[in-house]
This record gives C-alpha cells, sequence and structure tokens, in this order.
C-alpha cells in the first residue's frame, strides 16, 4: 500500500474528514490488471485555513 490512514490523517490534517477507511477491493479493470487490492478511500472538507 502507498499510504496507511495515519499517514493519509497526517499528509492532509487540514480536512475534516467524512470518510477515511482502509479495506480490501476487487479489481475488474482489463485482463492484466484484476483481482484483490488494498486501498485507502477518503473524503474531506477543508476546514482550516492556513
Amino acid at each position: 500500500m502507498l499510504f496507511s490512514v495515519e499517514e493519509i490523517k497526517k499528509e492532509f490534517s487540514i480536512l475534516d474528514f467524512k470518510i477515511l477507511k482502509e479495506e480490501e477491493i476487487e479489481l475488474q479493470e482489463g485482463a492484466y490488471h484484476k483481482g484483490k487490492a488494498s486501498v485507502v478511500r477518503f473524503v474531506g472538507r477543508k476546514t482550516k485555513i492556513h
């Protein structure tokens, strides 16, 4: 996995996370890009101004 949930929280600390989860999904993106994948999905809203 490229990023962990903790890394996302740190790198995007300016956001108020509505969704932040790590999950395993099944890819079906063509003949050579399918199978299980671990992903981090998030939706956040900017709440602070730097």
